[in-house]
């Protein structure tokens, strides 16, 4: 019982204390009704309680193999992200330092297709 019910309980009682007579219906009905009152509120915070738990949402487990499978992926992407990096690189070093043209026009082609697929994921 929340320590507000135990006041209204205790006023109602008080109430009853200031009659002449003791009133045993009046004083069943107050505190009847206030049991109701209770009883009501209560009944409220069980059907909110069964409507959240009944709201789709993920377990523990299934949140962490998200997790999981998030952390793998943003591996693989940072893995290929470098992996490009490198290929950049060596394109860069083969223009530069190539004297073969075929070399260097490949090394061109390679970073036209890197600079493509960097436009279409980002842009």
């Amino acid at each position: 019982m929340s320590d507000e019910m135990s006041r209204r309980y205790a006023d109602a009682l008080a109430v009853t204390n200031t009659l002449d007579e003791i009133d045993l219906e009046f004083t069943l009905q107050l505190v009847l009704g206030l049991r109701e009152e209770e009883v009501a509120k209560l009944r409220e915070e069980r059907d909110l309680a069964i409507a959240h738990d009944r709201q789709p949402y993920p377990t523990a487990w299934a949140y962490e193999q998200v997790c999981k499978a998030r952390d793998r992926w943003q591996e693989r992407a940072e893995s290929a992200e470098a992996a490009i990096a490198r290929v950049r690189r060596l394109c860069e070093l083969t223009i530069a330092a190539s004297c073969r043209v075929q070399a260097i026009d490949q090394a061109r082609d390679t970073l036209a297709a890197l600079d493509d697929h960097r436009e279409v994921d980002h842009g």
